[in-house]
């Protein structure tokens, strides 16, 4: 898996984390309507036989509630495959980050770019989130932004062993959030 691949799964779960999180809130006020409902249809009924119409309890709400209890078990098992893809993504050693092989020198420190210029701010965005870490994130001397990495050193390979060794601890972390049964170092 690269990058590129990991980007694309992690914007898929960040957008179903969002509508996760609007189904709750939609849920949540669907679900105090119906909690108002019995109270709010006696008043009704009453002004409905006040003007001579028979009252009809509304349904709306409740079948509502059913459609958002669907859709929030949808999303969120949206989101849970695209976690584990992304963990046995992280987790993996056949991991690839497409930097450039000769970073820009500054003074004691080493920027390698991102080939082609490209940018990951999801794949950062999610990897923070399941590291628990603010981003950018910052692995032992080397800080992880979405369109470069930099490296505290003054020494050219001193810097790539840097990198090599932040990936290896991310994946071992992240196949900690695995669980034992699902890893298999490769």
């Amino acid at each position: 898996m690269n990058l590129s691949e990991v980007e694309v799964v992690a914007g898929e779960l960040i957008e179903q984390k969002k509508r996760l999180s609007n189904l709750e809130a939609e849920l949540t006020q669907v679900q105090r309507e119906l909690k108002e409902q019995p109270r709010r249809s006696d008043k009704d009924r009453q002004f409905y036989a006040l003007i001579g119409l028979n009252y009809e309890e509304p349904s709306r709400s409740k079948d509502r509630e059913v459609q958002l209890v669907k859709e929030k078990a949808e999303a969120a098992e949206a989101a849970n495959k695209a976690r584990q893809i992304l963990l046995q993504g992280f987790s993996s050693s056949e991991l690839i980050v497409p930097l450039e092989p000769e970073p820009t020198a500054e003074g004691k420190r080493f920027t390698f770019q991102y080939r082609f210029n490209a940018t990951y701010p999801k794949t950062l965005e999610a990897l923070s989130d399941i590291l628990g870490l603010p981003s950018p994130l910052a692995i032992d001397g080397v800080v992880i932004w979405p369109d470069r990495m930099v490296v505290e050193e003054v020494d050219e390979y001193f810097a790539k062993q840097k990198i090599v060794e932040a990936f290896s601890k991310i994946r071992k972390t992240v196949a900690l959030k695995l669980g034992p049964r699902q890893w298999r170092p490769r």
